[in-house]
């Protein structure tokens, strides 16, 4: 990446992940420090965490598809300032009712797509899938600095606080996006698709994908799943094993790194021998026995550590390989529209968690929850075993200038190439977007066919 390229993503990262701490943050502690609200129930404190999932799946593409028009800044902006506005809501509450206003206020800055869609923006297609690298890492980290420190700053200055400590944050994020991204990038839309396709009708064709919506369904789950989870386990801990919540990152932290060790060579050999779909199926039945293990064996901290180690491993590695898959399978020239259902469908799981997961803990405690959770990893596996194993695809960005100017005749010559399986030509770019056969296909095709140009260094 170029200079211009790696300040704009490293602020975009950044800000991601100042975000995403904020909402994470909550996740380990709310059901406990949340216990004293006014009006506070399980079921209430479970949907007060889910709640933003809800404004987030409802939001997201709204917001992406208005910066298409209006430009990606100003939604950045918008989103962010509703975002500390809605933990200012909360800080001051003293009933649940008002957390949850304020939490679903959090989540209407729903500018998760819109930053992955800047970043499209001011990268040059060789260099992009290192910048949503960037940012997927930042999540990842702020996932795990959330689960340290939320206990020890929740036991510290209380969920009022914590609040605080979020719009603080906001703030800072505020501040990181007025000051240092551009304002007068112009949205990478495709006219042609999006004139001929409403937004309702994008997403329709998406979701009637047999492969895909097999992964949305599963990111759906496995964001349920987590949710359930940090709904009852905080409880359970402090109640049950007398483990104080200032004390829980100490089991958290060796938990998730081990975890981050452990699926590290299982994501490169899936990448690198086209075992994706087997790593998956295992994961889920690797998170389905974590459950049994925690079912069977709640008053043993041992083993719930245990399965808290599978647990993790198989939530990380899932979470790691489902959007590749996505991507893989997303046809060429919709992938944005497909991240963006894939998006949706993940903070809707969020919040049927939360929802779920406080009323089966209010009525039957922990054992509730597992067992909803042994429930939904069952039927996920079945609905798995139904996911074909994609072929090694491999999308790929070609300069199209100085090429055959009619697009379709154009589009037709790259698919008679061998091993080329889709062809989406830009129109706003001189690009075609491909998806080759890595088995099949060689650059030596295009060079021949004097179609191969290097993209602008």
């Amino acid at each position: 990446m170029n200079s211009s390229e790696s300040r704009t993503t490293a602020s975009l990262a950044l800000l991601f992940a100042i975000r995403m701490l904020g909402l994470f943050i909550l996740l380990p502690v709310l059901t406990v420090l949340g216990s004293d609200l006014e009006g506070a129930t399980p079921a209430l404190l479970g949907f007060a965490i889910g709640v933003y999932g809800l404004t987030q799946a409802f939001l997201q593409i709204p917001f992406g598809a208005l910066s298409d028009k209006y430009g990606r800044k100003p939604f950045i902006i918008f989103g962010l300032t509703l975002f500390v506005l809605g933990s200012l809501v909360a800080a001051v509450s003293d009933s649940i009712w008002g957390v949850i206003l304020g939490r679903a206020l959090q989540g209407s800055g729903a500018i998760g797509g819109v930053i992955t869609a800047l970043v499209s923006d001011v990268t040059r297609p060789q260099v992009r899938t290192k910048a949503m690298a960037m940012i997927g890492a930042s999540i990842g980290s702020a996932f795990l600095i959330a689960l340290i420190i939320s206990p020890i700053l929740g036991s510290i200055i209380g969920l009022h606080g914590l609040f605080v400590c979020i719009a603080g944050l906001g703030l800072i994020g505020l501040a990181i996006g007025l000051m240092t991204l551009p304002g007068s990038v112009m949205p990478s839309v495709d006219p042609d698709y999006t004139r001929s396709h409403s937004i309702s009708q994008q997403l329709i064709n998406a979701v009637k994908h047999p492969q895909l919506f097999r992964l949305f369904l599963g990111v759906l789950l496995l964001h349920l799943l987590q949710t359930t989870l940090f709904v009852a386990m905080p409880q359970l801990l402090v109640i049950t094993h007398q483990f104080p919540i200032g004390e829980h990152w100490k089991l958290y932290l060796p938990v998730m790194l081990l975890s981050f060790i452990f699926i590290i060579p299982l994501i490169v050999l899936g990448e690198k021998r086209g075992g994706t779909r087997n790593i998956m199926l295992g994961m889920i039945v690797t998170m389905l026995v974590s459950c049994l293990i925690m079912l069977t064996q709640l008053t043993s901290f041992s083993w719930l550590a245990v399965g808290l180690f599978l647990f993790f491993a198989g939530f990380n590695a899932l979470e790691a390989m489902m959007p590749s898959l996505v991507s893989k399978i997303a046809p060429a020239g919709q992938r944005g529209v497909c991240m963006s259902s894939y998006s949706t469908f993940q903070f809707f799981g969020a919040f049927l968690g939360g929802s779920l997961g406080g009323i089966m803990y209010s009525r039957f405690d922990f054992n509730g929850v597992l067992l909803l959770d042994v429930l939904v990893l069952g039927a996920w596996l079945l609905l798995t075993l139904g996911l074909s194993a994609p072929a090694d695809i491999k999308a790929m960005t070609i300069s199209t200038h100085e090429m055959e100017a009619d697009k379709s005749k154009l589009a037709k010559l790259l698919l008679s190439l061998p091993g080329v399986r889709e062809v989406f030509i830009s129109e706003t770019e001189d690009v075609a977007h491909i998806k080759v056969d890595k088995k099949i296909f060689d650059n030596a095709f295009l060079e021949d066919l004097r179609l191969f140009r290097a993209a602008e260094q």
